[in-house]
């Protein structure tokens, strides 16, 4: 079985959490939700949102999806979703 980074995993369950039903979520919020300390989740949120994949509504202090979460997104599937169309 291959190793998992846990950071890695983590990153990507706070992407997860966000849904069209909860598209900002707080700190404390995603702390309780995924059982993670909130200086973990926060330094998570820091990280992600210097990449763009979340940001910070400064109004709120909540975040949501950024515009590379969408953009990465987009290309999901890649080549063999092109190629499955045509057939």
């Amino acid at each position: 079985m291959a190793r998992v980074l846990r950071s890695v995993n983590n990153a990507l369950a706070v992407l997860e959490s966000f849904s069209v039903e909860r598209p900002e979520i707080g700190v404390t919020e995603l702390s309780h939700s995924l059982g993670l300390g909130k200086s973990t989740v926060h330094r998570l949120l820091t990280s992600l949102a210097s990449r763009g994949y979340v940001r910070k509504n400064p109004e709120t202090e909540r975040y949501c999806l950024g515009f590379k979460a969408f953009e990465v997104g987009s290309r999901a599937g890649g080549p063999f979703v092109t190629s499955q169309r045509r057939s």
